[in-house]
């Protein structure tokens, strides 16, 4: 079995699969809806139309770092700062929609932003995990073995 095919089979890489693909699909949901008071009108902003472009990129960017590290810390690392990038992006998100509302325009959070908080939020807790693992456990890891978590 080549490394990519054994660590995606370790439990704790299905969960960050999983993280993943709920922040990719999270990005073509609705980030923010915005309505103008005393108006009936509405509308929902997609996260593809912002910054769900870059939680994509960064997913991607942080999968391939995952399957490429075959436990080495330095790409493992990498996969950790994408997730909390996306983590960091989704809370500014939240934020900035928060401080729209206000006078006439109300704004509220949509579900893929919420979508995307959480599951970068447990992403970024389990590639936390998996370092830490890797860097209690340095003798377990070899140049063609994933980590031992």
């Amino acid at each position: 079995m080549d490394d990519s095919a054994r660590i995606a089979q370790n439990p704790l890489v299905r969960a960050i699969l999983g993280c993943a693909a709920a922040v990719i699909i999270a990005a073509f949901l609705p980030w923010a809806k915005v309505s103008a008071t005393g108006f009936n009108f509405s509308v929902s902003v997609k996260g593809t139309s912002g910054d769900g472009k870059l939680t994509i990129v960064l997913a991607i960017i942080g999968l391939v770092l995952l399957f490429a590290s075959a436990g080495k810390r330095g790409t493992l690392i990498g996969h950790t700062v994408a997730a909390a990038l996306i983590a960091v992006i989704a809370i500014l998100d939240v934020v900035d929609v928060k401080d729209t509302a206000g006078g006439l325009v109300g704004a509220s959070v949509g579900i893929g932003l919420w979508i995307t908080l959480i599951a970068a939020i447990a992403w970024t807790a389990l590639a936390v995990y998996v370092l830490r693992k890797l860097t209690a456990q340095p003798s377990a890891v070899s140049e063609t073995q994933p980590p031992v978590v």
